[in-house]
């Protein structure tokens, strides 16, 4: 743990907000009772690194000035959807708590994946506390020098403003859910700067501490001129996708060429089809360069308003 504090002072990075529920116009001013984080235990800007060749930090917050609130953290991998937890950890007023994923998680059997994180009541039922936020800091040492990017996490309303403290009787609620489209731009790869790319979509399950139900978010590719999808990605269905954007589909570098300039690249839109399980979807688009030190983190941002019917 000495070494991680260390490499907390080469480089942070910071990423932009967190993407909302759209439900409820609560949201806009809450945090959430439920917090969602990326984590990797494996190099992102040196993917041919084994595990244990990066580390995740979360750090977790109850923003309640004077009561304390029970947290429970399950730490899942995203690829066989096993999990390890839950994990209870106590807070009280403006305390926050920062766990390293390795210590909850071994790095050989938890490569990469996403940690849960929840209010609960003394029996461990979810509960309305739409006070939590939390961060995550990922520290890539897989080369060098040492990279890092913090995050915010993916936080989840509760299903009203009421009652906070109170278990959620339905968590299939429509309040309670993540966005249902999410979007993000993305640099074209390669270019002076040597880009690189690796996107991570979850499907969120209904109940906290639980894998989603298997499932392949449609994911689609945006030239900048806009128009039509240039590319849909074919996933076969599995709790989590993460993968470079070129891995995604076989013709991506044919339709956005590695050109790494302004013109390059474009966006990404991820939602589900009709009839899913889930309820709706977060993730973060993970940018880093093969000649500077750094990675940037930049969550899925929600579609809000008339576009969204438009998109179902």
């Amino acid at each position: 743990m000495r070494a991680v504090a260390r490499s907390l002072l080469v480089l942070i990075v910071a990423g932009v907000a967190v993407a909302a529920p759209t439900a409820v116009s609560e949201a806009a001013f809450a945090g959430g009772s439920r917090l969602l984080f990326y984590h990797t235990q494996q190099s992102i800007a040196h993917p041919a690194a084994g595990p244990g060749t990066a580390s995740t930090v979360i750090g977790v917050t109850n923003n309640n000035p004077e009561t304390a609130v029970n947290v429970r953290v399950q730490v899942f991998n995203g690829q066989s959807c096993a999990s390890a937890g839950p994990f209870t950890f106590p807070l009280a007023g403006r305390q926050t708590v920062r766990l390293l994923v390795s210590d909850l998680a071994s790095p050989a059997l938890f490569p990469e994946g996403w940690v849960d994180v929840w209010a609960v009541d003394g029996g461990g039922v979810p509960i309305r506390w739409d006070q939590l936020s939390g961060k995550a800091t990922l520290i890539d040492f897989g080369g060098s020098p040492i990279a890092v990017a913090t995050y915010p996490a993916a936080a989840l309303f509760s299903d009203r403003a009421g009652d906070q403290g109170t278990p959620i009787p339905d968590l299939s609620n429509d309040n309670t859910r993540a966005p249902l489209i999410s979007s993000v731009e993305f640099w074209g790869h390669g270019g002076p700067n040597g880009v690189g790319t690796r996107l991570a979509v979850l499907p969120v399950s209904v109940t906290p501490g639980t894998a989603p139900q298997s499932e392949a978010p449609l994911i689609q590719f945006h030239g900048q001129a806009g128009g039509p999808p240039a590319l849909t990605a074919t996933n076969a269905p599995g709790c989590m996708v993460a993968a470079p954007l070129a891995v995604l589909h076989p013709n991506f570098a044919a339709s956005f060429p590695a050109s790494g300039g302004l013109g390059g690249g474009g966006s990404i839109d991820a939602r589900f089809g009709e009839g899913s399980t889930n309820k709706g979807v977060v993730g973060l688009l993970l940018e880093y360069g093969s000649t500077v030190a750094g990675i940037v983190a930049t969550p899925l941002q929600s579609f809000v308003g008339p576009t969204l019917a438009s998109h179902e």
